[in-house]
């Protein structure tokens, strides 16, 4: 059987040479003597339960594109779009037409 751990400490929590997680960690029940598991069931800092189980088989082989694609592709729009702006704003100068000032140098 599989049995979630979780911290009710923020930052975790070690028991018995395990630093729970807040957002729990999944054990076997074979991993730990009885009297181990009495001992974290009765942790205040710990809430032990049953693991939820893991629905591998419904995500295996899905073609769904992952949501990364579509992000990437808004980033290439965006970066069109910085593009575009900055073609359109080029900086001008005053006065002079550019050239250098009187004794600026060679």
């Amino acid at each position: 059987m599989k049995l979630q751990v979780k911290s009710l400490r923020e930052g975790g929590f070690c028991r018995l040479g395990v630093k729970w997680p807040t957002e729990g960690k999944v054990v076997d029940h074979a991993e730990f003597t009885d009297e181990q598991w009495e001992r974290l069931m009765k942790e205040p800092n710990l809430k032990v339960e049953q693991a939820p189980e893991e629905p591998v088989a419904e995500n295996a082989g899905s073609d769904t594109v992952p949501p990364a694609t579509s992000t990437e592709e808004t980033s290439d729009s965006a970066q069109g779009e910085t593009d575009d702006k900055a073609a359109t704003t080029t900086p001008t100068t005053k006065g002079n037409g550019g050239r250098k000032a009187a004794g600026a140098g060679a």
